[in-house]
This record gives C-alpha cells, structure tokens and sequence, in this order.
C-alpha cells in the first residue's frame, strides 16, 4: 500500500517540530481538566482516591504490625492473644 496510513499526507517532506521548554502553565492543566470532564469531577476523584487511600491505611498497619511484631500495636495484639490462651 503505498502512502501508508495517511495517503498523499506525507511526500517526503519531513518539518521540524517547534519545542518549548519551561514548566507548563497552569491554564494547560485548567484546560485538561476540563476536557477530562469539569473540576467537579476531578475534585471528586480526588476526594475518592484520599479516602481511599486512608481507609487502607489502618488495616495494612494491623497487618504489618502482626507480620512483622515490632510495631507496638502488633505487639499489643500479640501479648493480648497470648493472656487470653492462657
């Protein structure tokens, strides 16, 4: 197939791109965040990804506490299973 994918699109002709260096202004990222659906939905999924995040955080500190036993709650929880058996 001759012209590939975009036929009579490209003829030889190679242009260099223009590029730009420096950080991004904020307006770009205003901009993404629209197109991606509104603030609304962004501060949303924010929110949702921190609580998210906190829940997890409690019960990995439990486990790792118990695996690991030098965390004094793991310990806690040791020493209290350990008077209760007897």
């Amino acid at each position: 197939m001759r012209g590939g994918v975009f036929p009579g699109h490209f003829r030889g002709e190679v242009q260099k791109e223009e590029a730009q260096v420096g950080s991004v202004a904020a307006d770009v990222y205003s901009t993404y965040i629209q197109a991606a659906g509104g603030w609304c939905l962004a501060i949303t999924v924010l929110v949702g990804v921190l609580v998210g995040q906190g829940a997890a955080t409690p019960p990995d500190a439990v486990v790792l506490g118990d695996v690991t036993g030098g965390q004094e709650l793991g310990n806690a929880r040791n020493q209290k299973r350990c008077e209760l058996n007897g």
